[in-house]
């Protein structure tokens, strides 16, 4: 049996449909059943796991031989590091308990670093439990989400802006498509892979790069707006992120620029492109 945390998210979702492929048996964390439905009728039992109640994670990770583990956002949390490291507790301490032989978590790239990173800290936090907890496990490093810039499609077809918060506008950045997340992790559970991989997209893209591909899907000229990482929190609180994210996300977002948010190694290159993931040609 293999356990998928977050199984209805954008990661979650393909490596439950790889490992169903594939003939595993998969029980999936999901939220509520309506939500789960598709991945029942596809063949996947649906747990609904409670992160915040350590019996839930338990029962949910109960006879399992392998899970895919995650830490899902949090963009109102007032400590959002706390809440994480909560989560990383617990789910660590159920799958010793349950007595998982395989991990595989969605950690960051950067998560080597303890600490100007912002929200990846959380990544990191995970991996040093995992790593005292003592079961086999991989760490997907992923670069910068593709499906990041899907929330400022509209704004370019509306307004023919792009906003950006990573630095220099013309600097390429790696990213990749959850999609390639996903089949990468549901590899490394298939073949038990141990260790860090770390994984982008086919090529790295500047904001700049990024604007051309919007255009494209958008069919208007866009131009790059940068947001000065001092205006950065108060943007984003405007979005829904509590204060605590919000600063958090200013500190990763100066990490990127500076180079601290960065692989270790060689990364694994996924396939799907920029155009592909905002859905263009």
């Amino acid at each position: 049996m293999y356990v998928v945390a977050g199984a209805t998210g954008n990661t979650g979702k393909v490596v439950a449909e790889q490992l169903l492929a594939a003939g595993k048996e998969v029980r999936a964390w999901v939220r509520s059943a309506e939500k789960g439905a598709a991945l029942a009728a596809a063949g996947a039992e649906l747990a609904i796991v409670d992160l915040e109640d350590a019996a839930s994670i338990r029962a949910g990770l109960e006879g399992a031989e392998a899970a895919y583990l995650m830490l899902p956002p949090a963009i109102a949390a007032e400590d959002y590091l706390a809440l994480e490291k909560g989560r990383s507790e617990r789910l660590l301490a159920a799958a010793v308990a349950a007595g998982v032989q395989h991990l595989v978590l969605l950690s960051s790239v950067g998560a080597q670093h303890d600490s100007g990173t912002g929200p990846i800290r959380a990544c990191h936090e995970l991996e040093v439990r995992a790593d005292a907890a003592g079961i086999p496990y991989a760490a997907v490093r992923p670069a910068y989400f593709m499906e990041n810039w899907l929330g400022m499609v509209p704004v370019a077809a509306q307004d023919g802006v792009l906003p950006q918060m990573l630095g220099d506008a013309d600097r390429a950045v790696p990213m990749v498509a959850t999609e390639d997340i996903g089949r990468t992790a549901a590899r490394a559970l298939l073949e038990r892979a141990t260790g860090v991989i770390e994984l982008e997209g086919p090529q790295r893209l500047s904001p700049r790069d990024v604007a051309a591909v919007v255009a494209q899907r958008v069919g208007r000229e866009v131009a790059v707006v940068d947001v000065p990482f001092a205006a950065q929190e108060a943007q984003l609180t405007s979005f829904g992120f509590s204060a605590d994210v919000a600063a958090l996300f200013r500190e990763m977002n100066e990490g990127v620029a500076a180079g601290r948010v960065d692989f270790v190694g060689e990364p694994v290159r996924g396939q799907r492109t920029l155009a592909e993931t905002l859905g263009g040609a």
